[in-house]
């Protein structure tokens, strides 16, 4: 198992822990302080214990101001306890009335309950740092001291020693795989709630999609059909149906387009290049608009000079022509034009839809970009809009490493000009 963090969950996690632990070794060495200086005066042995005090508040008191971490502070304490409590022998043991089984015991004791403690405060392998100086500090009480004790004693409690450490060693490293487990579970959950949002955004906006490009021709048949209905208009009644079916099977087309574009279960649009004549995407644009333009008597004129071949997802390119040609319709006048123009410049290539309609004032231009081009407006006939349509478009070209330019003046018309690298052929 790797530790390569010297600072233990329990440290990271629990503070209050650490702090308890300090205060505890604080209050014991208070007290052997007082039972010392009560019992032999300002003794060595005193002055030893009120060093052990000084450093272990000095080392709490940094971690305190943040100038050494929480692993650093309580080493420097576990270490200076245990080698107190290891070298205090050599000051007691010609003290007339000292108990060497007595001093012996409770050095075991307190080494085992700290050994416990950093265990889980920093990491499991100073387990074998405090046994190793233990069986040091027993090693050396045998050899100097072997006749005020038997061997089997200090075997007995090395092993007792040892075996706790080796328990909460155990425990510490099992606790450990177990959080690794808890914190990778944690870790696929955050991964997979982050592809259900993601997922969920790419439905919310294919639904939109599709639900913008199905307003026009649902919006084609109601004007038709209040043409129909009206006998006053000049249009004869074949003429109209003739434009009603035309209407149907262009939306019934549009829908299976954009249904068979979510290639996958998370709604994702997949982008699939082909090679193709780029006027032919445009007379299709236009034809899907012959009754809207014919209602509204705007001509829609494709002015390219050149037939350009290109390589992109026809479907993307058409729903963003679609979009902005029905824009460009919706805010120009009565017996006007929209014109559709195609250039390669620098390798790039521009399509730009223009018309000389209403336009808009450079304050409304610059509001269209500052609210993710949400802003809505009623057309020359009041016609609604449903705010995202340049949303859209901007989402879309934007996967095929391009922007959209508008640019307006009011009273004046606007020109929206989609800026694409220029692809011939499939790479």
């Amino acid at each position: 198992m790797s530790h390569k963090n010297n600072e233990s969950i329990w440290v990271k996690e629990s503070k209050n822990i650490f702090n308890f632990v300090f205060l505890l070794i604080c209050i014991s060495l208070i007290i052997e302080i007082y039972v010392e200086y009560i019992e032999t005066g300002l003794s060595i042995n005193c002055f030893h214990d009120i060093y052990n005090l000084t450093v272990v508040s000095i080392s709490f008191i940094l971690f305190r101001c943040k100038l050494i971490k929480a692993s650093v502070s309580y080493s420097i304490i576990h270490y200076t306890v245990i080698t107190s409590i290891m070298t205090s022998v050599y000051y007691k043991v010609n003290l007339p009335d000292f108990n060497f089984e007595t001093f012996f015991l409770k050095s075991q004791i307190l080494i085992m309950s700290l050994t416990i403690a950093i265990a889980f405060l920093i990491k499991p392998t100073h387990i074998w740092y405090s046994n190793i100086l233990n069986f040091i500090f027993i090693l050396c009480n045998y050899i100097f001291l072997g006749e005020l004790y038997t061997l089997s004693k200090f075997i007995f409690y090395f092993v007792i020693v040892l075996g706790t450490g080796i328990g909460c060693y155990l425990i510490q490293s099992n606790f450990y795989k177990l959080r690794k487990q808890v914190r990778n579970t944690n870790k696929k959950l955050t991964e997979q709630n982050k592809e259900l949002n993601k997922s969920n955004i790419a439905k919310d906006q294919m639904f939109k999609i599709i639900g913008h490009d199905l307003r026009t021709p649902f919006g084609q048949m109601s004007e038709l059909l209040r043409m129909y209905e009206n006998s006053e208009e000049q249009i004869p009644k074949p003429e109209l149906i003739k434009m009603m079916r035309e209407a149907t099977n262009n939306g019934n087309e549009l829908l299976v387009g954009l249904m068979n574009w979510v290639k996958s279960e998370n709604y994702e649009i997949k982008i699939t290049e082909k090679v193709q004549s780029l006027n032919s995407i445009i007379n299709n644009v236009i034809t899907f608009f012959t009754s809207t333009s014919l209602q509204k008597k705007v001509s829609l004129i494709n002015t390219s000079q050149n037939d350009i071949e290109i390589n992109y997802d026809v479907l993307f390119l058409e729903t963003v022509l679609r979009n902005l040609v029905s824009n460009a319709i919706k805010y120009s006048h009565k017996n006007s034009a929209v014109f559709i123009k195609s250039e390669i410049v620098n390798n790039e290539l521009n399509i730009s839809i223009i018309d000389k309609g209403i336009g808009m004032s450079n304050e409304l231009l610059n509001s269209l970009f500052e609210t993710n081009l949400n802003s809505t407006s009623r057309g020359t006939n009041e016609e609604e809009g449903t705010g995202f349509g340049l949303t859209i478009c901007r989402q879309l070209i934007k996967k095929h490493d391009g922007f959209l330019i508008i640019t307006s003046e009011k009273d004046r018309g606007t020109t929206m000009t989609i800026n694409l690298p220029y692809k011939k052929r499939a790479e």
